[in-house]
């Protein structure tokens, strides 16, 4: 429970909350005013008298500024000898009298007595960025006009449409008082009142009711580990205790975030798998930090979400999830559980279906220099999946049909669920470059990876060389090593979301090059900004995307791809109905709601 929207906002808290600023029940207060008697407009400042905040001074100086029919009641607390210094030092019209202090029902009926409430603090000031003037509800609760400087935490706040807003200074105080409105109040605080109530109650069932999600991935950020925060603070939305576990990323974070990972496992088990071949092995410290979390947090639900790094025994983690039955979804993102050690198999390998061993490429499949462990790590897998409850999620229909394929995951109930994008930020702009060349773009976090067709790329550059109608542009993290080109733009590791969403939406053609993508979230940003793709045949982007919004060759047609983007036929391409498209299918509160309600379905069972 929060005293004010703003500092709900502030504080950036996902959980449900209520806000409370005060006390919303109505009070039974006298109907005559002192205007009934002396036919004048009483005013009243109620509060502290502190300096910084400045109210009671602000509303002495406003009666410079009136005249004789106006009478200003000051009813607080603090240092009384300034305050009477400053009605002394005043020259005014009107009438100012300090009040002696008031509590309880004295004090409220005294004010119902009154015509305007006064809340007239120095709007500037950090207190405005959490607290909320109290007054404003006292005052409402005596059936006055209410006055207030504006101040952020008032007007983001239920009462904004009965107050009369002014600035801080003492002319326009004076100028809103003579033109104040009487905005009735009594029937605003009774729905405040029931609505709190009621959200209150609903709020204590929630708690009573909320389940506990484990959802554990590599890293802190990057891709993966955006989308399971996502994921986290859409149940925490909910009401949900949550936990966000993962290795590598700052050791504080948000508060239900938990770094479990070992720095010096992290730097040796490279090195250990590089001789042994045990790709998702070792970890092992680190490992049981996160078995021990497990058993103290005793989830609903855990959510293991792409751990196929240096960051966690996955055969050790599995068991026992299995052994000690937890409802268990596995969200993948690459293949490395269908095969127990590569992403994706090498050239048209299919020895995954059959166990593995004598692998083609030791190397990449089981990151070892010396041996072929490719049959242990498919053994180890299948037997940590054999016999389980778990439950799977692919990011792409390719990766879902792809494990139907597999041994080790044949038989585990699998359900597609689209990585999502930020269209708030990757939403179609209305911009261009200023000059008529066709401008065309690769974004990839890893140009020089096996699978990610840096030479393919480079061989379109290098057709369109002499063309000066087309021009390229990469967007990766590495240093490039290789030689520069006059026709293409190196862009190093943009970092900040709008400006890549600018970029994406400033080009004319997404070109993707790669051998094996399970989902390439920079096609998903490029189509949600309005750029259509031009693709090889590559898995996931074929299965994600259809012909309204991209084109496919076979891997390695160089002639068709460069032949299509010299055709130009995607320049007639409306960019706003891809965009509609990508928000459609690619929207981060999609893919957050189809998670949260397919995890639902997986605890009910």
């Amino acid at each position: 429970v929060l005293i004010s929207n703003t500092l709900k906002e502030n504080i950036g808290i996902e959980r449900p909350s209520l806000i409370l600023s005060g006390d919303y029940r109505p009070i039974d207060v006298p109907k005559q005013r002192f205007s009934s008697v002396d036919k004048k407009i009483h005013l009243v400042y109620a509060g502290t008298f502190d300096e910084v905040k400045g109210g009671v001074y602000a509303s002495i100086g406003a009666t410079k500024h009136l005249n004789s029919k106006y009478v200003l009641h000051i009813l607080g607390f603090g240092d009384e000898k300034k305050v009477i210094e400053c009605i002394n030092k005043t020259k005014t019209s009107a009438q100012i009298i300090l009040e002696k202090p008031l509590r309880g029902k004295e004090f409220t009926d005294f004010l119902a007595k009154c015509d305007i409430g006064l809340s007239v603090q120095n709007p500037e000031k950090e207190f405005n960025n959490s607290s909320f003037p109290s007054k404003i509800i006292t005052y409402a609760k005596c059936g006055l006009s209410i006055i207030s400087t504006e101040s952020i935490s008032v007007i983001n706040s239920q009462f904004a449409d009965v107050v009369n807003f002014t600035k801080f200074s003492d002319k326009e105080i004076a100028n809103t008082i003579r033109n104040c409105k009487n905005k009735r109040t009594s029937k605003l605080l009774s729905e405040i009142n029931n609505a709190f109530e009621r959200d209150f109650i609903s709020l204590v069932n929630n708690v009573n009711n909320s389940r506990r999600i484990l959802i554990t991935n590599n890293c802190y950020g990057g891709s993966t580990g955006n989308l399971s925060r996502d994921i986290a603070e859409r149940f925490l939305c909910n009401g949900d205790d949550v936990k966000f576990c993962y290795t590598n990323g700052p050791k504080k974070a948000e508060f239900y975030s938990y770094n479990y990972g070992c720095k010096l496992e992290h730097y040796i088990s490279p090195l250990l798998t590089r001789v042994t071949g045990n790709s998702l092995g070792y970890m092992l410290i680190s490992t049981n930090k996160l078995i021990q979390l497990t058993k103290q947090f005793e989830p609903d639900l855990v959510n293991v979400h792409c751990m196929n790094t240096y960051s966690l025994n996955n055969f050790d983690y599995f068991n026992f999830l299995k052994e000690s039955h937890y409802k268990t979804v596995i969200v993948n993102h690459g293949l490395y559980y269908a095969t127990g050690s590569c992403g994706y198999p090498y050239g048209s390998c299919d020895k995954y279906k059959t166990g593995c061993g004598h692998c083609p490429n030791k190397r990449y499949a089981c990151k070892s220099l010396l041996k072929d462990n490719t049959k242990q790590n498919w053994k180890r897998m299948y037997d940590a999946f054999k016999d389980s409850d778990f439950t799977m999620v692919s990011v792409s229909n390719y990766v879902k049909r792809f494990c139907s394929k597999s041994p080790i995951t044949e038989n585990l109930k699998n359900k597609t669920i689209m990585n999502g994008v930020d269209t708030n930020v990757f939403k179609y702009q209305k911009v261009k470059f200023d000059d008529k060349r066709v401008h065309l773009l690769l974004v990839t976090s890893d140009i020089y990876g096996i699978n990610k067709g840096r030479r393919q790329f480079l061989d379109i550059v290098d057709k369109l060389y002499n063309d000066d109608r087309f021009v390229f542009h990469l967007v990766c993290r590495q240093k490039i090593k290789f030689a520069e080109r006059k026709n293409l733009v190196i862009h190093q590791n943009i970092t900040n979301k709008a400006e890549l969403a600018e970029l994406y939406a400033k080009c004319n053609l997404f070109v993707l090059t790669s051998k094996n993508e399970t989902f390439s979230l920079p096609v998903a940003e490029s189509v949600c900004c309005g750029t259509p793709v031009l693709a090889y045949e590559c898995g996931g982007p074929e299965s994600i995307l259809d012909s309204t919004v991209a084109q496919f060759y076979k891997f390695g047609d160089l002639e068709s791809m460069v032949n299509y983007i010299v055709e130009k036929k995607y320049l007639t391409f409306d960019k706003r109905a891809i965009a509609d498209y990508g928000l459609e299918h690619f929207s981060k509160e999609k893919m957050c709601e189809e998670y949260f309600n397919y995890f639902n379905k997986v605890m009910k069972q």
